[in-house]
């Protein structure tokens, strides 16, 4: 298995910020996220693991960019996994659908199997599907 690139935090030490509740944004948090991500589950599911709602994630997703690479870093592991389990089923002459699946699903911009194009000009905007045949 390929060695995992270190990741490093910059999580500022929790500050008083006056009345309200401390920051839930922790290494711990990050790390909960992260490996939720890895395993392909959903933002709003990951976060959810993490004790955080999918709008918080989203504003921590925003205001921190060492979160922003984390998450990112994450969900490439996942697609890596599905990949290499896609090669590893093809070669054993496996079914691979499942882990087609993920990838169309879980990372939609870089491995989804439709494609939406509208072509302007006219009255109404035509909506024009490419499918893609894994097979």
């Amino acid at each position: 298995m390929p060695r995992k690139k270190a990741i490093k935090y910059e999580v500022e030490p929790k500050q008083k910020r006056g009345r309200g509740r401390p920051t839930k944004y922790t290494k711990e948090t990050i790390e909960k996220v992260c490996q939720g991500l890895r395993q392909g589950l959903t933002y709003k599911y990951a976060a959810e693991i993490a004790g955080i709602s999918e709008a918080q994630f989203y504003a921590y997703k925003n205001e921190y960019s060492d979160f922003s690479e984390a998450v990112e870093a994450a969900k490439a592991e996942n697609a890596a996994f599905c990949m290499r389990r896609i090669v590893e089923l093809a070669e054993k002459r496996e079914d691979p659908k499942a882990y087609q699946w993920i990838l169309a699903n879980g990372h939609r911009n870089q491995y989804h199997t439709k494609q939406e194009t509208q072509i302007e000009g006219g009255k109404e905007p035509v909506k024009v599907e490419i499918k893609i045949d894994l097979e």
